[in-house]
């Protein structure tokens, strides 16, 4: 069953340059310079029921404008958009009661009341019924374990804290589709791994749609079952995390410890320690490589190979390099 269905998205949207200075303000208050700018170019992209998308790519890629175009918050400037078999930029109250949304940079809680009282105000705007509301609430502050923190102050509690009520106000209203914008920023490794274990859960047992973007590769590499990277407004990958860790499979990272202070970057490595020099190669360069290494004037502690990780393989990605895996 299809739940998002993109076709052709385009959107533009119009800035300008402001001058420096005095005299310039004084010159953009009678004629600014505007410029159109695209975001997002030829977006096509279908997802099914219970999929758990992580959408990457560098910033400025379109990310979030994305993210807003499907939750409804901004029309796109051309193309066809169905999610949940509605318009989301209509903003239907049929559309809205089936989506959560979770921006990690803006909240939708009170600062100066305590949590519970925006739940309350959400279990009215979404029409749920005491005893639904009890029960689901109940199960989500057991889940992320924050039950002693419901009559606590906004502002007093931590950053991890605020992160799971502004999940449990996303998802009081059980939505068939869940969009998160950088849902662990900033969090401490405790925090990121409690909100991973308890989106996976709802993902597989409730069979909640999850768009999820992160800058943290562990999210995507523990959650997500389909990539979408996202490269100057334009898609350069979609598909599985294996396919893009099989990609390059052959590729290596040649660890070579010295023993003297001789630099190697005219042989195309980058140094990541003491006396420690790092290059991205083929598996069949690894002789040649050795071979080379074994002619320097200077004696050779370790050598070592290693797979190359994900943040690298992404970097590739993001990269506009010819030379991808060099960092």
């Amino acid at each position: 069953m299809e739940i998002i269905k993109l076709e052709n998205i385009n959107h533009e949207y119009i800035t300008f340059r402001k001058k420096e200075g005095l005299k310039g303000s004084l010159q953009d208050f009678f004629k600014r310079n505007y410029e159109k700018k695209k975001a997002l170019e030829s977006i096509n992209i279908t997802i099914q029921k219970g999929e758990f998308i992580g959408l990457l790519g560098p910033n400025g890629a379109g990310k979030t404008t994305l993210m807003k175009i499907i939750s409804g918050l901004i029309k796109p400037s051309s193309g066809d958009i169905h999610v949940l078999n509605q318009k989301p930029f209509k903003k239907s109250s049929a559309y809205l009661k089936q989506l959560g949304m979770v921006l990690g940079q803006k909240s939708q809680l009170a600062w100066d009341l305590p949590a519970i009282d925006t739940l309350l105000v959400l279990k009215e705007i979404y029409g749920i019924s005491q005893e639904k509301y009890k029960q689901r609430l109940d199960d989500l502050l057991s889940l992320l374990n924050i039950t002693d923190h419901l009559h606590t102050p906004v502002r007093k509690l931590s950053l991890g804290e605020r992160m799971k009520f502004e999940l449990t106000a996303s998802l009081l209203h059980s939505p068939s589709l869940l969009l998160l914008d950088e849902p662990t920023i900033g969090l401490d490794v405790s925090s990121q791994r409690a909100i991973r274990g308890f989106l996976k859960l709802i993902n597989e047992q409730e069979g909640t749609t999850i768009l999820l973007t992160s800058h943290y590769a562990r999210d995507i590499e523990e959650l997500a079952n389909r990539l979408i990277i996202l490269k100057e407004g334009t898609i350069s990958y979609d598909g599985s995390l294996p396919a893009l860790l099989n990609e390059g499979s052959q590729l290596k990272t040649l660890r070579v410890e010295l023993s003297c202070g001789m630099p190697l970057t005219e042989y195309g490595y980058r140094m990541t320690g003491n006396h420690i020099w790092e290059k991205s190669i083929q598996q069949e360069e690894l002789n040649v490589c050795i071979q080379k290494l074994m002619e320097l004037k200077c004696h050779l502690v370790n050598i070592s190979t290693l797979d190359i990780p994900l943040e690298e393989k992404l970097y590739s990605l993001f990269s506009n390099d010819g030379d991808q895996y060099e960092l």
